[in-house]
C-alpha cells in the first residue's frame, strides 16, 4: 500500500506541487538549497521593489487613480493605502533626520511663542515644568527630541482627521467609508512626499545661498515656500478628486479649494496633539 503525501500545514492528501485545500507548496530536494534560497528571495525583492515604484510612480503622476482602482478591485500591482502610507512616512522622517527640517513637528519655542495654540501651550508647558522642577533651557532640548519620535507615530492621526471632511463633502456620492480612508491614506502618502521634496529644496537653496552672503531664517524661507507646496498640494487634490470620485465643474474645485483650505488646521490640530502626547510624555 502505497503512502500518500500529506500537506504539512493541513494534513489533507497531496496531488501535484500544491495542496488543493491550502495553498502550500510541496517542499521538493531543490527548495531546500541555497541557490534555490538566494534566487527566490531575489524574486521576492524585486517583484515588492516593483510594486513601490509603480505605486509611487502613479501617486505622483495620476492622482486619485490608486483609490480608483483599490475600490474596483485592481489591486495585485500597487501596495495598499496603508502600506503606502506607512513607507512614505518611514521616507519622511529617514529624510528629515538628513536634511534636518521638518513641517510637522515643532519646537517646544515655536509652540508656546508662534503656534495658533500658543496661548494655550505656554500656560501648560510651564506648569508642567513647574512641577517637575525643570528649567526651559535645559527642557527644550529633550522636549525637541522626543516631539520628532513621537510624530514618527502619531502621524497616522492626519488620516481620520482628512477622513472627516471627505465624508462630508462627499456624502452624496454614495461612498463607502472605506473609499474616503483609502483616499485619504493616498493623499497622506503624497503630503510627505511633497514635503520632503519641498524639505530637501530648502536645504538645497540654503545650502547654494550661503557662499554669496544670502542667509535666511529657516520660519522665514519655510513661509515664502508655503505657497508652491500648497498650489502642489491643490493641482494634486484636483485631479484626484476627478479620478476617485467622478467630480466635476465647479463643485470639483469647491472641494479642492475646501481641502486645501482645511490643511492648516488639519496640521495645527496634529500639532498641538503632538505637543500633549510630548509633554506628557517627557
Amino acid at each position: 500500500m502505497s503512502h500518500k503525501p500529506r500537506c504539512v500545514s493541513c494534513g489533507n492528501p497531496l496531488q501535484g506541487h500544491y495542496c488543493a485545500h491550502c495553498g502550500e507548496k510541496r517542499i521538493e530536494a531543490h527548495d531546500l538549497t541555497i541557490r534555490h534560497f538566494l534566487v527566490h528571495a531575489f524574486e521576492a525583492f524585486t517583484h515588492a521593489d516593483g510594486k513601490i515604484f509603480g505605486t509611487l510612480r502613479a501617486l505622483l503622476f495620476r492622482p486619485g487613480q490608486l483609490t480608483a482602482d483599490y475600490m474596483v478591485g485592481r489591486r495585485r500591482a500597487f501596495i495598499g493605502p496603508l502600506q503606502l502610507f506607512l513607507i512614505c512616512n518611514v521616507i519622511y522622517f529617514l529624510t528629515n533626520s538628513v536634511v534636518r527640517w521638518d513641517s510637522l513637528s515643532s519646537s517646544l519655542t515655536t509652540n508656546m511663542n508662534l503656534a495658533f495654540f500658543h496661548s494655550v501651550a505656554t500656560p501648560l508647558a510651564e506648569a508642567h515644568m513647574a512641577k517637575h522642577g525643570l528649567q526651559l533651557e535645559t527642557y527644550r532640548e529633550t522636549y525637541d527630541k522626543s516631539a520628532q519620535h513621537y510624530g514618527k507615530t502619531l502621524v497616522i492621526i492626519l488620516v481620520p482627521l482628512l477622513t472627516a471632511p471627505l465624508a462630508v463633502l462627499f456624502r452624496r456620492k454614495d461612498r463607502p467609508l472605506i473609499h474616503h480612508v483609502a483616499f485619504a491614506f493616498h493623499f497622506g502618502a503624497f503630503f510627505l512626499v511633497a514635503l520632503m521634496l519641498m524639505h530637501s529644496l530648502t536645504n538645497l537653496t540654503l545650502y547654494l545661498l550661503k557662499p554669496i552672503g544670502v542667509t535666511l531664517k529657516p520660519l522665514q524661507f519655510d513661509l515664502a515656500s508655503s505657497g508652491p507646496l500648497f498650489v502642489l498640494f491643490a493641482l494634486h487634490l484636483h485631479a484626484a478628486i476627478g479620478r476617485a470620485y467622478d467630480e466635476t465643474g465647479v463643485l470639483r474645485t469647491t472641494k479642492m479649494v475646501t481641502l486645501v483650505l482645511l490643511l492648516l488646521p488639519i496640521v495645527t490640530v496634529f500639532r498641538f496633539a503632538l505637543f500633549l502626547v510630548t509633554l506628557w510624555a517627557t
